[in-house]
């Protein structure tokens, strides 16, 4: 079990538009609220100039900006030989990272969290120091950056957290439901090894518990890819997931061995079985027809995409008591809060990577090894961090569901 720490709150912060500095400054002299951007804290020129063609950001920010916070770890931690975390980021632009003066590294993801690994610092104090830029990305950005939409903020959105665990935690699930097989094989990604996990759990709507899944335990069996995997059988009354009655899984994994009987890891899926049938989509059989809507992200009172679970039920809400059962997300990816928020109200969603225009193929003139290979990148982890949503993957030649991603990289 996670134990998280929440960082939200005030932090120290330190200008740096021009880009001086390539290492944490010694006096930081002012202060912002994160979660939240450097416009929402007034940071930055005020701009004078009201665009017409996007949007007017009020306080424009290129460049570096430098935030810092000292915590104080549960001092049950520091004794713990088996302990290990992360500094957690949700929703950021490129950032580098320094805890206690040491440098740990750098992360480019504009879909993804950014995730640090702070193990070795597990101590009573921590001094975190993250310097956020938002220029010289890989790729132009599509809509993730676009002045059009959500402008080019610099922050950290969502949420900012200390993650703490044992060593024999299950650090994430992935779940690849099968109908016709009537079972969901799951990916267990952890440092320990067991031979059986322990798995408990309920059917669930958006209006609460439908019923419990009788306590079973699964053998596990390890893979070439350095996970685990279990088997989890179906019974005849598994309740399927559609745009009409959108119900869902939740189960609690936790590995047989003495240590770790209460430590549980949680996932969330539905059942589907959405596919191409010729030139029909079909749900279970059923033919679909897909009432989409573009959208870009556009939040123009903040210039960035909310990340709580509320607001994006009181977006989508909206948009299906207009028929609408599908979002495509023209080259940008929403947050987590947004796939949670469809799963619940029965609407299909499709992320995109960040490029807009044409993409050169290797020996092709104008062709970017560099954004090429980023922009793949970017893929993986959409697919990894959000692939137990029930999200839509288009390629020429089928329709699968983002949860099959074992199926669709081998066909």
């Amino acid at each position: 079990m996670i134990t998280s720490i929440n960082l939200q709150g005030t932090w120290q912060f330190f200008a740096d538009e021009e880009m001086k500095y390539s290492s944490p400054p010694e006096v930081f002299s002012d202060t912002v609220q994160l979660p939240g951007t450097t416009a929402t804290n007034q940071k930055g020129s005020y701009n004078t100039k009201r665009e017409t063609g996007c949007l007017t950001e009020v306080y424009p920010y290129s460049g570096n900006a430098w935030f810092q916070k000292e915590i104080t770890l549960p001092s049950g931690w520091a004794s713990d030989q088996l302990a290990q975390g992360e500094l957690f980021l949700e929703r950021t632009r490129i950032t580098k990272v320094w805890i206690n003066g040491e440098y740990l590294g750098t992360e480019n993801s504009l879909c993804t969290p950014h995730h640090y690994d702070i193990s070795p610092y597990i101590g009573e104090k921590l001094k975190i120091t993250v310097c956020v830029n938002n220029t010289d990305y890989p790729t132009k950005g599509g809509h993730m950056t676009s002045p059009d939409t959500q402008t080019n903020w610099n922050g950290i959105t969502g949420e900012i957290s200390i993650r703490l665990w044992r060593k024999n935690h299950i650090s994430r699930i992935k779940a690849i439901p099968d109908l016709q097989k009537r079972q969901v094989v799951f990916d267990l990604f952890t440092d320990d090894s067991f031979r059986r996990v322990q798995v408990q759990g309920e059917w669930f709507d958006i209006n609460g518990k439908i019923m419990d899944i009788i306590p079973q335990m699964l053998e596990v069996s390890p893979q070439k890819n350095g996970c685990c995997q279990a088997v989890f059988p179906l019974s005849d009354n598994a309740p399927v997931w559609d745009e009409y009655h959108p119900v869902l899984c939740r189960l609690y994994f936790a590995p047989d061995s003495p240590y770790s009987l209460d430590d549980k890891t949680e996932v969330c899926f539905g059942l589907t079985d959405f596919r191409a049938d010729g030139l029909e989509l079909k749900s279970h059989g059923r033919p679909v027809f897909l009432r989409g809507k573009h959208d870009g992200l556009i939040f123009p009172l903040t210039g960035y995409a909310p990340t709580t679970v509320e607001e994006w039920l009181k977006i989508l809400q909206i948009s299906k008591s207009y028929g609408i059962n599908h979002y495509r997300f023209h080259t940008c990816c929403p947050p987590d809060a947004a796939f949670t928020a469809a799963d619940l109200l029965g609407i299909y969603m499709e992320p995109e990577i960040l490029f807009w225009g044409t993409l050169q193929a290797p020996g092709e003139e104008g062709f970017n090894e560099t954004e090429h290979n980023y922009l793949i990148s970017e893929g993986h982890s959409i697919l990894e961090t959000f692939g137990n949503h029930l999200l839509l993957i288009f390629s020429y030649q089928q329709v699968f569901p983002c949860h099959s991603m074992n199926k669709v990289q081998q066909r």
